[in-house]
């Protein structure tokens, strides 16, 4: 993390262009006192030891010099130590229809891109609030796991496009269930942005809005479109050639089903805004979100910094005393290597005050190698400083943040470098690692899609085919424990139903038991009391069975963990 302890005295750095305008004004002012003594070419000719070269790379020196003292003195600091800290926020999902309709242009410049940039200005305005994406058409799917990076959230966004989700349609009842499974268990402000044009084509919906209200999940609604609709453009490549057709050849026209979405948002005890071309409407859920409840995350923070001072002010002199010594008298050195003057100034500051990407990389290998996860990690993040699309730098760092056992980041990191561009073998293994964390998380059907890409990169990866059966053995348990939950309690409601029938039968039974002479009442007694004996042995054979079951279940995946390591691939 890089900063200025004393922000404030880069406001000197005004006074450069300043002295770079003067010396131009200078310089006109000397040009027009010798144009009086005569020609110019004829008095350059008199004076052939001045040199213009040089008086530029003074004025060069001169100004490099005044501007590495202004940065001394605002004193540059580089976060060294993590902490960790606790911040209070609202967890925030956005989940945006990114289906064919969206490109309809009945909202300028169209629906997808509208919502994009009103998404974009949201995250600009979020303090301490996390944030996740999912993008939904025929089916959900993840984008970005919910994080405090804002900056990483802007960087997927950009990124999106309807080309991004393979199956077509509208699925909001499957974009609602992903967003259920992605926000963390606790009791706090939890809010589900759905941003859609309504064509819903899957159903389902209303059932997982009470799901989600079950779970305290706000759900809001914003409707991209008019409800008048629009046609919706077809693209070869980067250009318009026409609009898309049904299969007997008329124009597609998508309208916006308000309906649907009034209805999501009542349900999720949210609002609806139907969205204009001059803004979207996610103004004024964001005022809605802010009014709920906060809680404090647990986050990592740089807590002590390194001063970088002495660097600035050092190289200050340096350019500033060089200054003095250099004379505008022409000289033969000077000829030579006047052409590597612009070399000089392109270059000169990042060879003077950067440390490159590749060695914070190296530092954080060498640290890494030692054991000491921590600091190598600070190194990591200096290296993504440097290039926040760095493949090796986001892989690295989410291998630190695995090791200390921060699997969510650590899933964060894998997914910033999943993005980048590189050769199958290294997104196999970032997509390897990248469902080890998931699964480390519990997020059981995302780790498996995380391995499942790492195997169509490569298909001969043992370790990943391995770890993918374990990740469906481990899903098909969980699904099967749900479902024996649900049947205890069927069969909890059903021994509660037979209960109540029992004793209405018993209420019953006094009754007649009163009308009837003393000889007949005891074997009647006698026969309840079997009954009611042979009713309560049935129970008890019952629980026996279910805890066995349990037993039997808990002892196969007890055998199925010991069996092998989940294995985490280095760079």
């Amino acid at each position: 993390m890089f900063r200025f302890q004393h922000i404030n005295d880069l406001q000197f750095l005004w006074v450069i262009p300043l002295v770079l305008l003067l010396y131009f004004f200078l310089i006109r002012m000397k040009k027009e006192s010798l144009r009086k003594f005569g020609d110019t070419e004829i008095i350059a000719r008199l004076m052939p030891n001045v040199s213009s070269g040089k008086r530029w790379l003074k004025l060069f020196l001169l100004l490099t010099g005044f501007a590495s003292l202004i940065l001394g003195l605002a004193n540059p600091q580089i976060g060294s130590k993590l902490e960790k800290g606790e911040r209070k926020g609202v967890d925030i999902i956005i989940a945006l229809d990114v289906s064919n309709s969206m490109l309809s242009e009945d909202i300028k410049p169209n629906r997808l891109e509208q919502a994009r940039q009103s998404i974009s200005r949201m995250i600009d305005r979020l303090d301490n609030d996390r944030i996740g994406i999912i993008v939904f058409a025929g089916k959900a799917y993840p984008m970005l796991p919910i994080t405090h990076d804002h900056v990483a959230a802007k960087m997927f966004l950009s990124n999106i496009n309807t080309d991004i989700v393979p199956t077509q349609g509208t699925s909001i009842a499957d974009a609602i269930d992903l967003a259920l499974k992605s926000f963390p268990e606790g009791e706090y402000g939890k809010a589900l942005v759905v941003i859609t044009d309504g064509e819903d084509h899957e159903g389902e919906v209303i059932d997982k809005v009470k799901e989600a209200v079950s779970k305290g999940i706000v759900i809001h609604a914003i409707g991209m479109g008019s409800p008048q609709g629009s046609p919706i453009p077809l693209f070869v490549g980067a250009n318009k050639v026409g609009f898309r057709k049904s299969k007997d050849g008329q124009t597609i026209i998508t309208r916006l089903n308000e309906s649907i979405l009034q209805q999501i948002a009542n349900e999720g005890q949210g609002i609806y805004v139907r969205a204009t071309n001059s803004q979207a409407g996610l103004q004024r859920i964001y005022e809605e979100i802010q009014k709920m409840k906060k809680t404090e995350f647990n986050n990592q923070v740089f807590s002590d910094y390194d001063s970088r001072y002495y660097y600035f002010l050092m190289l200050a002199l340096i350019l500033l005393v060089v200054e003095q010594l250099i004379t505008e008298r022409s000289s033969r050195w000077f000829k030579r290597i006047k052409f590597l003057l612009p070399l000089l100034i392109l270059f000169a500051p990042s060879i003077v005050f950067s440390q490159s990407e590749s060695s914070h990389i190296r530092d954080g290998n060498r640290l890494y190698d030692k054991e000491k996860y921590q600091d190598s990690e600070i190194a990591y993040r200096k290296a993504i400083e440097k290039n926040q699309r760095s493949l090796r730098g986001n892989y690295n760092l989410g291998n630190s943040l695995y090791r200390q056992e921060n699997y969510e980041e650590a899933a964060n990191s894998y997914l910033h470098a999943s993005v980048q561009k590189a050769d199958d073998k290294s997104l196999a293994k970032t997509y390897h690692n990248f469902g080890n964390a998931l699964l480390k998380s519990q997020k059981l059907p995302e780790s498996i899609d995380a391995y499942k890409k790492s195997l169509r990169l490569d298909p001969t990866d043992e370790d990943t085919r391995y770890n993918l059966a374990y990740a469906m053995k481990m899903l098909e348990q969980q699904q099967k424990q749900e479902q024996n939950k649900g049947d205890d309690n069927n069969q909890k409601q059903d021994n509660k139903d037979n209960q109540k029938d029992d004793k209405k039968q018993q209420e019953k039974q006094d009754q007649q038991d009163k009308q009837q002479n003393q000889s007949e009442q005891q074997p009647q007694d006698a026969q309840q009391a079997r009954q009611l004996s042979k009713q309560e042995a049935e129970r008890m054979l019952q629980a026996l069975k279910d805890q066995e079951q349990k037993t039997l279940e808990k002892v196969k995946q007890d055998r199925l963990k010991g069996q092998r390591v989940i294995i985490s691939k280095d760079w």
